[in-house]
Formats: C-alpha cells, structure tokens, sequence
C-alpha cells in the first residue's frame, strides 16, 4: 500500500494528501496477462473519482487514471486489458 500512495503522491493532483483511508479497495482479477488490485477515490485536488491499480506478472506495474468516462469496475478492467489507457 506504501508504494501504491507514494505513486499517486507524484501522479495524480494533490496525492501528496492522500491517506490509506481515502482509497476504498474494489475488487481483485485475474487477466491474461496479470492479476490486478483496484482502488478507487477522489482525487484531492479536483473531485474526480479515479482508479489506482496494481497488476503483477513478473513485475509489478502500478497504475491511476481519472473516470472521465464513468466506467463500471468491470469496464475499466477490461480497459486495462485493452491497454486503452
């Protein structure tokens, strides 16, 4: 969990603020190529719900990106999958 907020410390706007309380664990998954850990919340400076997550496969990839789109879990897993992001 450190490593995940020290990555939204630098990437996502005002992450430098957020605690292990602000982020609220979704779901779990198993993709092709990884299996993933999704959180959301709030992005501190903006109010925009976002999505953190780690896959492994090897090596660990930690991810953020803003829901601009208003995407389901499940939908924005599958945009991971796709590498649409």
């Amino acid at each position: 969990m450190r490593q995940l907020l020290d990555y939204l410390a630098l990437e996502a706007p005002g992450g430098e603020g957020l605690l292990e309380t602000d982020l609220t664990f979704l779901r779990t998954a198993r993709l092709p190529r990884s299996d993933i850990w999704i959180w959301s919340f709030l992005e501190p400076d903006g109010g925009d719900n976002a999505y953190a997550w780690v896959a492994v496969n090897g090596i660990t990839e930690i991810g953020y990106e803003t829901d601009y789109h208003g995407l389901k879990t499940e939908q924005f897993l599958l945009a991971i999958q796709c590498e649409c992001f």
